[in-house]
């Protein structure tokens, strides 16, 4: 096991900036958010097993954010990042390109985060597991389920609507590469699993089941590639 993550981290290292630094979670930071927070570009964030509660924000750094072995489903279980249901459990909103990856990790108990992107419809939640707004990161070897975007839309009034788009993960107006994750048991009010919204992601070999919405159960598209998914036992 100490091979396998040794020999992670010298790819890690060697596929980004020679000056990059490593910063390691709990080590060298108490929070994930911390770590990102004295984080440049091209910098690393090695997150070991455990349960964090909190919600993050790459803010705008192109940085790799990775549990100890992305590749072990056992490690990427027992690395949790916990949304408290207080809104996305990750967020994605200054730009950061593909060079921003998330990699090794449980993302669970978020609820979306509320704005008013498109004129009029302020009751709609974004992204309750990851959210991808104006960015386009790389989101790979992940764990994303038990998101819960809320599907509230009692009487006419829009006022008093909560609706979640993209149970697991949104993206609005995102190239993201969604990549090798498995997406399960989120829910939403559209799109449980994944919706797009004005984007063109590349979402392909991930695994999508189990997850509830009142439209589109797996997934919803308004733009995007859907490549070589398994996408079964949606609601």
């Amino acid at each position: 096991m100490i091979k396998k993550i040794l020999l992670y981290v010298a790819f890690l290292f060697i596929t980004t900036s020679a000056l990059a630094d490593i910063r390691s979670v709990p080590g060298s930071h108490t929070t994930i958010q911390k770590a990102i927070d004295n984080c440049n570009d091209g910098d690393v964030v090695i997150v070991d097993p455990g349960v964090y509660y909190e919600n993050i924000n790459f803010l705008g750094k192109n940085i790799v954010v990775t549990g100890t072995d992305p590749e072990d489903p056992n490690i990427i279980a027992a690395t949790i990042i916990d949304g408290n249901d207080n809104g996305s459990v990750v967020i994605f909103e200054n730009g950061e390109s593909t060079d921003a990856v998330l990699t090794g990790f449980t993302i669970t108990g978020g609820s979306g985060t509320s704005d008013d992107s498109i004129e009029g419809e302020n009751y709609i939640y974004w992204g309750a597991g990851i959210s991808c707004k104006n960015a386009s990161p790389t989101i790979t070897c992940n764990m994303i389920t038990g998101n819960a975007g809320p599907a509230q839309m009692d009487g006419d009034n829009p006022e008093t609507w909560q609706l979640g788009y993209g149970g697991g993960i949104v993206c609005f107006e995102s190239g993201a590469i969604i990549s090798r994750n498995i997406i399960k048991n989120n829910s939403a009010f559209a799109g449980a699993g994944i919706m797009t919204y004005n984007s063109e992601p590349i979402i392909s070999h991930n695994l999508i089941y189990d997850n509830s919405a009142t439209i589109g159960g797996g997934v919803v598209l308004f733009g995007g590639s859907l490549i070589n998914n398994t996408i079964v036992g949606n609601d």
